[in-house]
Formats: C-alpha cells, structure tokens, sequence
C-alpha cells in the first residue's frame, strides 16, 4: 500500500469514528430522554393521586359538588393518560407488574368513590345515625387508603426509572471511554506501522546510498513492496545501472567515442541541434509572435519567397503586402486580414490552403499550400507558425489532366479522379510546425507538431528520437520504445521494395544514410511482423554536419503513401482499360496515337514510366 493512501487512510479514519461517535451518542442520548420521559410521567401520575387525597378530604365536609367535580376531573385525567403510561412502563417486568398493580388500585379507588358518591346522595337529606356514619366512615377510608396505597407505587416506579437511567448513563459513559482508547489504539498502531516502514525504507536507502558513494556502483537498494520508497529504490537502482554502463563506456572508449556521446548529449538538449533538424526539413517554415512580427524563415521558406537571408523576412506582416500579392484559386484578391498568417493570428487553424503568390518586383507568380496553427503553452498562444509547399507543378498538372479528360470525356473521368487523388496525397507531405523561441522546449513542440514522421539516429544508427507522427506510423506508444539500435527493428519489421524483393538491413533506408547517401521520395513496402499490418512508405533523409562538415547524426523523415500508390494502381487499371478501348476503336489511329502520348505524359507526371512507346516512336517520326 503507498505511504499517501495509509495517510490518507488516518486522516479518514478519525472523522469516520467521529460519526459513528455522534450517532451512537445521539442513539444514548435519545435512549436517556425516554427514560427521563418516564421519570416524568411517573411524577405526573403521583401529583394527580395526591391531588385525589386532597380532594377526598373536602368530598364529606363539603356539602358543594365542587369537591365531587374537582375528583371527577383527575379522575378522567388520569384515564386519559393510563393508555400512554402503560405503553411507557411495557419496556420491563418490573414497570408492568408495578404498573398493575397501580391500576388496581385505581379501579378500586374509583369504585369506592362511586358507592361513596351513590350512599350520599341517597341518604343527602336524612340525619345520619350511628350505624349510618360508620358505613360513611368505613367508605371513606377504604378511599382513602386505596389512593395512598397507589403513591407509593408510582414513587417505585419512578425510582426505578430513575435508577435505569443513572446505570445506562454510567454504562454509555464505560462505552464512550473503551471507544476513545480504541480509536487510540487504532491510530498508534497504523502510525507505528508506517513509521516502521519509513524507517526501514530510510535505513535501506541510505545503506545503498552509502555503497554507491563509496564507488560500489554493483549495489543495488532491494526492492519490497508497491509504495514510493520501492519505487524511489527501483528509479535509483534503474540510475545506478545507468551510471554504471556509463562508466564502463567512459573507460573502455577511444577519445573519438566520447566526442561522439558527447555530440548525442547535444542532440536531446542543445538547441543548436534541433535548429538544425528544422532547418533540414524539406517544407518551408514561418515563425510569427502574436502580433504578426515575423521571427523565422527555414532555408526552404527562404528560397520560396526570394529571400537570401534571414534578416530579410524579419519584418511586420503588413509590410509583406509591399513585396507580394496573394489571390485565391478563383483569381479574387486576398485583403491582408485573409492572409494565411493573419487568420491563424486570429486562433483559425489552416490545412492545404491554396494561394497564388504573386512576386511584384520579380514578376513570378506561384501556386502555394499553407498549413499553419498557433503553438499553446498551457492553453496560453506562445506563436503562430505557418508550413508552405510549392504545388505549382502539381497544379499545371491538374490543369492539363483536366484538359486530357475533358478530351476523353466519360472514359477518362476514372483515371481523372484516381489522378486527383493521387496529387491530393502528394499534397499531404512533409507538413511541419517549428517554434520560434530560442528554447529546447519550444522546438520539441515544433518538431512534435510536423504532420511528417521524423526519425534521428546517431552515427553508430541508436535511434534517438522520433517525433509524434513517426511513433504513429512505426505503431510505438511510447519514445522509450523506438529507442534501440537499427538493428532491433528487424525483429520488428520487414522492408521490401516496391518489386516484392525483400531488402536487407544494410539497404534500408537509414543505414544507407549513414553511409553517406541523400535520400528523397524512396518507396518502400513496410510490414509488422507481430501486428500484421502493410503499407507504403516513402522516406527522405541525410547526414546533419556541423560548421566544419563533420557529420553528427542521421535525419530520416517518412510519409505513409499507401492511399496515394493505391490510387495509382486504380489509375494503371484505368489506363489497361482505356488500352482495351484502344484495341476496340483501332480505326481512330492517329487520334489513339495523340491519347496515347498524353497519358505517357499523364504516366510520367506521377513518377510512372511512359506505357505506349509506340507513341513515342511515332511522335518522333
């Protein structure tokens, strides 16, 4: 159990016995108001008996009937009241057999005072003779004696009212106290039990602690249970292991192998060398703060917007409108508000937006697709950053397969949109988001949020990062998990090229950058061994040098082209197809001979050898 859940567990455990203790001591409390309810009912009942007697003294030396009225109404006082008080008196054989014998009383009393009341009022008018006031007599002090025979038996009863409340008062005081030690009790041994365990802990991790500073780096703390402590020992014994493999690399290293640790070092914490991953991407980059002050162009933004050095396109955004003049796809001018930077200003987040970019001093107008978000810090804007792609060409060939089509009409208008289709995943790309601040964190968050996986090996091929997209396309959950050596992944996974022939680990495409090789658009069939999946790769990348022309580490970007070279299979069946209607319409052969060079051209355009060189052959002649 962890030591926070135990503290959280004493921290509980005395308001949890508090309400029980408040509860019980609400149970006790409404225990002694009942029996302090039948204290007073007793009482009651003995005050309205000794009213009785004092009301039958004046009953013979009265000749009024107030006396007889006074007696009358405790009479029916106390019958209203036997039903309740026998309810109350029920609870012990004590009460019940006193409470009987009470009512027989009563009864007795009442039926005295009725004969008494019945002889008076027949002899009312009559002198009384000797015999005659005797009966009175006798009467009367059978009443008399019945009434206070009945007073000391509601004095019993409220006595032992009184007595079973003071003996369950001093047994709820005995209680309050045994629970009170109790819960001492409980709250000193889960204290002790946790104080040893911190005290064993402690002691365990000195010890270790100990050990390692005097240079034993083959100690190791031991491990027993889930809390912090064992996971604190299992992170110190995990560094120590660490240290130790340093250690043995540092001793057993030439000069040359520490200078390159130091470089990977540089790589995961320098910003230099995350610049330079940025600066190597093959997508142009724009870094904005939030009031449109551009902060940073990579080289190929550079070079898209005729810039040669950096402090050129550190400038405001409105002063770019001087310079260049952007219009939408349909010709319509763009304000500078609606310009891609100024709508991810206002919180918009862009994908593929297609602009013309047209050059007022150089005259060249382009066809651009931006992208661009703002990078938050805790939910706080910290920048805008922009990615641009010259679609240009891939635009003039949307033209002119637009035009092919039309030509062709319905029987080209499959291959159109398999053609479409596959310029809209050329168009997906190598996106890329890059941080402007001069910090390691911010450039991570850049290179995180590249829509294109980006892998970085040392020279010795240990992989050291991959960014978001890369783990996602590898099918890795976590950073931990892709870093290991080139090697692993074989076990992993399976390249082949896009003939079917399995490649070996030496050609993939990182180990043939670490050889020295510039890669682009290399195709390559990927298949998990374990999860069973196959897709099309396409992989770029380079050896990243420093200012002297030494290498320091390898660059590998990735795209998944899957959907794109699915649909140019789609587009080779329509063009076997359109060869089928070729064969059918082979009376139209000068006209079959114009479409065939025009889907040589289309073949060509999306990187497929020409089909119909006897096109070709005829075109020449």
């Amino acid at each position: 159990m962890l030591i926070r859940t135990r503290l959280i567990l004493i921290g509980t455990l005395p308001l949890l016995l508090f309400l029980l203790f408040v509860a019980w001591t609400t149970v006790v409390q409404r225990q002694l108001d009942l029996l302090n309810e039948e204290v007073v009912v007793a009482d009651n009942l003995g005050k309205d008996f000794f009213a009785l007697i004092v009301v039958e003294q004046d009953l013979l030396g009265s000749k009024s009937d107030r006396p007889r009225q006074q007696y009358l109404s405790i009479m029916q006082k106390i019958e209203l009241q036997l039903p309740k008080v026998r309810e109350t008196f029920s609870t012990s054989a004590d009460e019940s057999e006193l409470f009987e014998t009470l009512l027989e009383h009563f009864e007795n009393s009442r039926r005295d005072f009725q004969e008494l009341m019945q002889w008076l009022d027949l002899h009312q008018e009559q002198t009384l003779n000797t015999v005659q006031q005797g009966y009175r007599a006798r009467l009367s002090k059978r009443l008399h004696i019945d009434l206070q025979s009945a007073i000391p038996i509601v004095n019993q009863i409220s006595m032992l009212n009184v007595g079973e409340a003071a003996a369950f008062t001093k047994k709820s005081a005995q209680i309050k106290i045994a629970a009170l030690l109790l819960f001492a009790v409980v709250i000193i041994l889960i204290l002790g039990s946790l104080v040893r365990v911190i005290i064993r802990s402690v002691n365990q991790l000195k010890t270790g602690m100990n050990q390692v500073a005097l240079g034993d780096l083959e100690s190791r703390i031991t491990v027993t249970g889930q809390d912090e402590f064992a996971q604190f020992a299992r992170h110190f014994n995990e560094t120590i292991s660490k240290l130790a493999a340093v250690t043995v690399a540092r001793e057993a290293l030439s000069a040359e192998v520490i200078v390159r640790k130091q470089a990977e070092v540089l790589l995961r914490n320098s910003e230099a060398r995350l610049h330079t991953i940025i600066e190597n991407l093959t997508e142009g980059v724009a870094v904005s703060d939030l009031d449109g002050q551009l902060l940073h162009f990579n080289r190929v933004a550079l070079d898209l917007h005729g810039f040669t050095t950096l402090d050129e396109c550190r400038q405001h955004l409105s002063k770019f409108a001087d310079t260049f003049e952007l219009s939408a796809m349909d010709g319509t001018l763009l304000a500078l508000d609606q310009w891609p930077l100024a709508r991810v200003l206002r919180g918009e987040s862009l994908r593929d937006l297609e602009v013309y970019v047209r050059h007022l001093q150089a005259g060249w107008k382009r066809i651009y697709s931006y992208g661009g978000t703002l990078v938050r810090d805790d939910g706080q804007p910290l920048m805008a950053i922009i990615t641009i792609s010259d679609i240009t060409e891939r635009k003039q060939t949307e033209a002119k397969l637009l035009a092919t089509q039309a030509e062709l009409q319905g029987l080209l208008d499959a291959a159109k949109q398999s053609h479409r289709a596959t310029l809209s995943m050329v168009e997906d790309q190598k996106r890329a988001e890059v941080a402007l601040r001069n910090s390691d964190a911010q450039l991570r968050t850049i290179i995180e949020n590249l829509t294109e996986g980006v892998a970085v090996s040392d020279l010795d091929g240990q992989l050291l990062h991959f960014n978001r997209a890369a783990l996602d396309l590898y099918g890795f959950a976590t950073l931990d998990e892709c870093r290991q050596h080139l090697s692993k992944f074989a076990d992993t996974f399976e390249l082949s090229a896009m003939d079917g022939t399995l490649l070996a680990l030496d050609q993939w495409p990182l180990a043939r950058v670490l050889r020295g090789e510039s890669l682009s658009d290399l195709e390559v069939h990927v298949r998990h061994l374990q999860a069973g999946w196959q897709r099309v790769y396409s992989y770029g990348g380079t050896l990243v040098r420093d200012a002297d022309g030494q290498p320091l580490m390898a660059i590998l970007t990735i795209s998944d082209i899957t959907g794109r070279k699915q649909a140019e299979a789609q587009l080779i069946e329509q063009l076997d197809e359109l060869r089928r209607w070729h064969n059918a319409t082979s009376g139209r052969e000068g006209r079959i001979l114009i479409l065939k060079h025009e889907i040589n051209e289309l073949l060509v355009q999306a990187g497929q050898p020409p089909r119909y060189s006897s096109a070709e052959l005829s075109n020449a002649e």
